[in-house]
């Protein structure tokens, strides 16, 4: 802009005196094109951050919408239309509860907000006790959708703990909370699934590590990632640093054909659903943690199923970041146990379980 203000005075002075007026006037209108110039810019950004602007609010809005519809459908569906006022399912033929005839959609879109928003529910059987729900939020022309499946029945028993043996807590141990209800004298209970098919070759799984199922083992620290969907390993051994497992949204499957060993500060990351097939023991101390799912948060789910024993001691944890019971079962083959100060969130199934000086099992 300098440059051009010199140049613009430059010529100015070129013309012969008695032609000042002229050049002034020159100067003058050169001046007004700039600023005409430089206006016109300012005012193309300044449209187009109002539009980004406008586009991230509509988007915004629609999520928010999409997500309340989500929230609507599912206690107009679990409560039966009952306590919810202006449940559309039921008008359906069975009522909000009968999820096997019921027809491809609510009756239309329902109003929410101001006059510029509104969800659309979308509904699919699954079975007789759950129903696929996809809510479809709009905002002033922005479409965004979510999609759950809604389950009748909680997949967790009503007890804290079910034994076919009389239960006790002994030397600290506690069931929390304390007002949790158990039931004793179930017998009845079916054994533990036989492990699927190993996939590749886990015959004698050599000490070296080599083969289909390589040894993993991880004593110092920094990052190690198994995003699958298939990992295969023969004995894993960690006793620092961080092992992920998994990707979020996404299912893999890890078998194990040894032992897994985890201890000292040895963190284990669970991102998306991830499933454990160990054929032989499994052992988590001295203050090593499987993180199920982050506080970004990212969702995670960890089923672990092991032919050998289970064993938690010293200070170690599971699933202590979300804390939701229902994101992690563990399926004991043999003997587990769990005693010195550990904490454990989710659910325990086998039928030799021992619980001993001050485990905290949620």
């Amino acid at each position: 802009m300098t440059n051009k203000i010199k140049s613009f005075d430059r010529l100015s002075r070129s013309f012969p005196k008695g032609e000042d007026g002229a050049a002034a006037l020159m100067a003058v209108i050169f001046a007004v094109i700039i600023i005409g110039t430089i206006a016109t810019s300012f005012l193309a950004t300044s449209q187009q951050k109002q539009a980004g602007g406008a586009l991230t609010y509509t988007s915004t809005n629609a999520s928010l919408v999409a997500e309340a519809g989500l929230r609507f459908a599912e206690k107009c569906l679990l409560e039966g239309g009952t306590t919810e006022a202006g449940c559309p399912c039921t008008s359906w033929t069975g009522g909000c509860s009968d999820w096997v005839t019921a027809p491809a959609n609510f009756p239309a879109d329902i109003p929410f907000g101001d006059s510029r928003g509104s969800f659309e529910i979308q509904v699919a059987a699954v079975d007789a006790n759950k129903i696929k729900v996809t809510s479809i939020g709009k905002f002033a022309g922005a479409l965004r959708s979510f999609s759950k499946t809604v389950a009748i029945n909680c997949a967790l028993s009503t007890n804290a703990i079910t034994s076919c043996t009389p239960i006790g807590t002994e030397n600290n141990s506690n069931i929390d909370p304390p007002t949790a209800p158990t039931q004793e004298g179930v017998c009845d209970i079916p054994a533990i699934p036989p492990l699927p098919a190993f996939p590749g070759d886990p015959t004698g799984c050599p000490p070296g590590g080599t083969g289909d199922y390589p040894n993993l083992v991880k004593t110092t620290n920094g990052n190690l990632s198994y995003p699958g969907p298939d990992v295969r390993i023969c004995n894993w051994t960690q006793t620092k640093g961080t092992t992920t497992f998994g990707t979020d949204g996404n299912n893999t499957t890890v078998w194990i054909a040894g032992n897994i060993n985890l201890s000292n500060q040895a963190d284990v990351q669970i991102l998306g659903t991830v499933k454990f097939n160990v054929r032989g023991n499994v052992s988590i101390s001295q203050s090593a943690e499987i993180l199920v799912g982050d506080t970004t948060p990212t969702e995670g789910i960890m089923t672990l199923q092991t032919d050998g024993d289970f064993n938690m001691d010293n200070n170690s944890k599971v699933n202590q970041i979300l804390d939701n019971a229902s994101d992690v079962l563990v399926l004991i083959g043999g003997q587990g146990t769990f005693q010195e100060n550990i904490d454990f969130t989710g659910g325990i199934y086998g039928d030799q379980l021992i619980f001993g000086v001050c485990p905290k099992v949620s």
